[in-house]
């Protein structure tokens, strides 16, 4: 087995929506296995360095998604065609225009980013809590081929997958969990990599 099998795509990750109309959304973003050993060694870096790629993934997605007609749809063609400013301090960065706009990361032991935050009172967080995890995983949420899934799966069971997943909390809105399924999706891809390289 690779490590690039656990590469994910846009198209494999998505923040499903329970109707249109209100505020109702699952995400489910799973964590490849292999990230979370205890003997492995991830640059503390890689979070912020994927951040601009995550805000081009973001903006592409958000033009191409069916959003309700008022401010949403409004504050999505301003996040859209606006130029983010994006300036970093420490373990922070002030990133304008984007929900919430105070841009976290939080690191585990070996590395690895367990938590992402854009504004915890306004934008939300996507942590990883391993008191919760694993968990089932809808098939709204994760497109993963099968042999995919078996590769992410804790448990020998098609029917109903167990994964390590990535949780959102205080998130409000599609256009804010859209944002962190963006940069989370572009943290694992890039993690991996850093994993290969040092293999």
């Amino acid at each position: 087995m690779s490590l690039t099998e656990y590469i994910t795509t846009e198209e494999e990750l998505d923040v499903f929506r329970r109707n249109p109309n209100n505020e109702g959304f699952i995400l489910h973003l799973p964590i490849p296995p292999v990230l979370l050993k205890k003997n492995i060694s991830l640059s503390r870096d890689l979070a912020p360095e994927v951040f601009p790629e995550a805000l081009k993934e973001w903006k592409r997605r958000l033009g191409k998604v069916q959003l309700a007609e008022g401010e949403e749809t409004k504050l999505a063609q301003r996040y859209i065609f606006t130029e983010t400013a994006c300036l970093r301090d420490g373990y922070k960065i002030d990133a304008h225009p984007i929900p919430g706009g105070n841009v976290t990361w939080f690191t585990t032991e070996t590395g690895f980013a367990h938590a992402f935050s854009i504004g915890r009172n306004s934008g939300g967080s996507l942590y990883f809590n391993n008191m919760s995890s694993p968990i089932g995983v809808y098939k709204h949420t994760v497109h993963f081929s099968q042999e995919k899934m078996r590769l992410y799966r804790i448990e020998d069971d098609d029917q109903h997958p167990q994964l390590f997943c990535y949780e959102l909390h205080n998130v409000d809105s599609y256009i804010s969990a859209l944002l962190l399924l963006s940069w989370g999706r572009q943290y694992i891809n890039a993690a991996l990599e850093d994993l290969i390289k040092t293999s």
